[in-house]
């Protein structure tokens, strides 16, 4: 006989945790992927036209076809198969990649991942909202993102220490290694996900059925069609990633040449220089995140506004000097 969990508000934290700790490990597997892609396909040889088009097709096939698999899903009832498959086929697309020395089917693989996306998100979603009827909507949804992002942020973060602290050969085989390890949080991920499917096999049954259901005939209401216009007008605004990424590689040796110049020459310039160079860069990130617009911190705008007024220009008067002591 198998054994499984009695459906208890206990049990539903439980179950929520455990698809927190799969979205966490699926998040440094996805978004650890994706945040280099689009530098690893240039490598390849692949243009910004084929990126574009690639991710643009398969951003759309991914919220496309949700309907499809999510209509089927509620349908038959079969929300395992969809979350596995799906997780499955998103999670090994990436790192696949690793093993390809093509662009064209690179990119395919890219579209699969978007496609496995699809596949298991509506699935995903119903089964932590029945969960969550036992903890209330809020905390339900509120803990299982809290843990799905923090995977978001290890996951390119890690990608990032590797690619700067170890270096394997070439800069390709480097990017080779990043991929290959994330089969790791994939087969976490994984394994968590059908170590959920035998302690709840039938998690629809968490969902509470309501005594008097409310019917309606009016269809969506006007605020609905609102949020759904605003939503599409902002999608036709961003730009994926791996395409950015492409761009920021052709940059990458500028960019690189610009730094060493700066810290060559912030080296061997005089103390009174360095300090007011590091004084200026404060003030501009500051300035950045509007901390002098608030009250609280008069006190302190007025020190660094006065501070650097001096400062920057004696930076400015030791630029002509920096570049004829520093040629690059």
């Amino acid at each position: 006989m198998k054994k499984t969990i009695k459906l208890t508000k206990r049990s539903a934290i439980i179950f929520i945790i455990l698809f927190g700790l799969v979205s966490l490990f699926a998040d440094m597997n996805y978004e650890g992927g994706r945040s280099v892609v689009g530098q690893f396909l240039k490598l390849l040889g692949s243009s910004a036209f084929a990126i574009g088009l690639a991710a643009g097709i398969g951003e759309f096939a991914g919220y496309a076809l949700r309907f499809v698999s999510g209509s089927i899903a509620d349908k038959t009832r079969k929300y395992w198969i969809f979350i596995i498959a799906g997780y499955t086929l998103q999670l090994c697309s990436l790192p696949m990649l690793a093993f390809l020395d093509g662009w064209e089917l690179a990119v395919a693989f890219l579209f699969f991942e978007r496609v496995g996306k699809a596949v298991r998100k509506p699935a995903h979603d119903a089964v932590i909202s029945f969960a969550s009827t036992h903890t209330g909507s809020g905390f339900g949804f509120g803990l299982h993102e809290a843990m799905d992002q923090i995977g978001a942020f290890v996951g390119p973060a890690l990608f990032s220490v590797l690619l700067f602290t170890v270096k394997s050969g070439t800069e390709i085989q480097t990017y080779r290694n990043g991929l290959l390890l994330l089969f790791i949080p994939a087969a976490l991920a994984i394994g968590i996900t059908i170590i959920a499917r035998f302690l709840f096999p039938h998690p629809e049954k968490f969902e509470i059925k309501s005594k008097t259901p409310e019917l309606s005939g009016k269809g969506y209401s006007r605020p609905y069609w609102i949020i759904v216009i605003a939503a599409g007008l902002l999608a036709m605004g961003i730009t994926d990633f791996p395409l950015i990424g492409l761009h920021l590689k052709k940059q990458a040796h500028s960019q690189k040449k610009q730094y060493l110049y700066f810290t060559r020459g912030l080296w061997q310039s005089t103390p009174r220089q360095q300090y007011s160079s590091v004084f200026f860069m404060i003030k501009s990130a500051l300035r950045h995140l509007r901390v002098f617009f608030s009250r609280k911190y008069l006190l302190l705008h007025w020190f660094f506004w006065v501070h650097f007024t001096q400062s920057s220009r004696e930076w400015r008067s030791g630029e002509s000097a920096l570049e004829h002591r520093n040629p690059f």
